[in-house]
């Protein structure tokens, strides 16, 4: 009797097994967690095998668990038609392991350094020594410098030759450099009311006047320079609202800014005064001070950017001056090494461009002359001179720069006529400012400047 009640037990759970088929994802969750998403956006945590998440010990949904539960009628019967529901302990219990995960997620996030956070912190280290290493400073530059807690403002502010090296200096240096251009705002930026009084307790000093000596000539003199000037900074990166306000509001503290430095640059050399062009030179450098987390640095980012574009200018105000365009330091010699280069690099794409008689001069002295500030959006402008102020030949690099440009272009410079082209260069189209830096760093390294005339 005890065999036959077996077998009738043996045949009976065949039976059921027939019935009811095995989920043949089953055999994989013996140990792995799965989550399932049901539609009222429930996560619920399955581990087959150990009797959780809704499941019995042979793997088998449990009528009876909360996840699952069937609504029953007021008569005990099921409701066939209504959706699955979740009881409001199992609610509760969910967004208890909920929060448990954001918390560890939290915790994940402060205890593990991403690898941004990796990255500020060696560029941060790399100013820490009592006496910097300018050529460790230049190569981390080349790659690009973090933003971050000033560290990119910190690094111009050496390449750019503002900081001496030997950090004990910095304060005293800061300090004198600071009180100058105070004194530089006082005396050269004039008040009409108080030359007015001035003329009065000195001398007749009529409005009029054509004088050299005169206050009142001085001072129209310069305000027709500041009109021009203020024509220009109103032009600079027109989409950010760091520089301007609403109408209605006027202009920010950061306009005035950009203005009073321009303004006695020109007074401090009047051999070149203002050029229009100087504006998108100095925007990205005052952007960077003024923008630094550090209230002190902050405070005094006009003076800083003053002298810091006074030394940048130093370097490429031959490019201003129309008087030296035709020399071997002007513009249109910059120009004629960049010409040279591009038929060192891509002889077929020189030839292409001098068949149809696309002189680089009608692209490349915009490109050259304002460093590329008007090609990119600011983001990658600032990314681009990380690199051109690392560079230790000092805009030598730049010429590579702009031959990356055109090649990335080839194709279409090659297919397309003079106009499409000329409106292709003039207009450049929207690029990953990395693609071209790194075709720029693969020419340089390809053809060295020693081996194609720049050396």
């Amino acid at each position: 009797e005890s065999m036959a009640q077996r077998g009738e037990e043996e045949e009976g759970k065949r039976k059921e097994c027939k019935e009811s088929p095995v989920d043949p994802l089953s055999g994989l969750a013996t140990s792995i967690d799965f989550s399932i998403e049901i539609e009222t956006n429930t996560v619920c945590q399955v581990e087959s095998g150990k009797g959780k998440g809704g499941y019995d010990s042979k793997g088998e949904r449990r009528a009876s668990s909360p996840l699952f539960a069937i609504p029953t009628t007021a008569d005990g019967g099921s409701g066939p038609s209504q959706p699955l529901t979740q009881t409001t302990e199992e609610g509760g219990r969910q967004k208890e392991r909920e929060a448990e995960r954001e918390a560890e997620r939290a915790v994940s996030k402060k205890s593990v350094p991403t690898a941004v956070q990796k990255r500020l912190e060696k560029y941060k280290a790399s100013l820490q020594p009592d006496v910097l290493h300018l050529p460790k400073l230049q190569e981390m530059a080349f790659f690009g410098v973090p933003e971050q807690e000033g560290t990119r403002a910190m690094y111009w502010k050496v390449l750019l030759n503002y900081l001496p090296l030997k950090k004990c200096y910095w304060e005293d240096e800061l300090r004198k450099r600071r009180k100058l251009y105070s004194d530089f705002v006082e005396e050269l930026v004039i008040d009409p009311e108080a030359a007015r009084e001035k003329s009065r307790s000195e001398e007749i000093d009529h409005p009029l006047s054509s004088s050299d000596n005169s206050r009142w000539n001085g001072y129209f003199k310069d305000k027709r320079m500041l009109g021009e000037i203020e024509k220009d900074v109103r032009r600079t990166f027109p989409n950010l609202h760091f520089f301007h306000a609403n109408p209605e509001d006027g202009p920010t503290i950061h306009y005035k800014a950009l203005r009073q430095i321009l303004f006695i640059y020109a007074k401090l050399n009047p051999g070149i005064n203002y050029v229009q062009g100087m504006n998108e030179i100095l925007g990205p450098i005052y952007y960077i001070f003024a923008s630094d987390p550090c209230r002190e640095w902050a405070e005094h980012a006009e003076a800083d950017a003053f002298f810091c574009f006074t030394n940048l200018m130093s370097e490429i105000m031959d490019n201003f001056c129309k008087s030296l365009d035709k020399s071997d330091i002007g513009i249109r010699h910059r120009i004629k090494q960049y010409n040279l280069l591009l038929k060192r690099v891509d002889p077929k794409l020189w030839e292409n461009l001098e068949s149809k008689q696309l002189s680089p001069e009608f692209y490349s002295f915009r490109w050259l002359t304002l460093l590329l500030s008007q090609e990119f959006e600011l983001p990658d402008v600032l990314r681009l001179w990380d690199s051109l102020f690392a560079d230790a030949g000092r805009f030598k690099f730049m010429l590579y720069v702009c031959c990356a440009m055109v090649k990335l272009q080839r194709q279409q410079i090659i297919e397309e006529s003079f106009a499409e082209n000329l409106k292709l260069l003039q207009d450049y189209p929207p690029t990953d400012i990395n693609e071209i830096l790194k075709l720029a760093a693969h020419l340089f390294r390809t053809h060295p400047p020693r081996h194609v005339g720049l050396a």
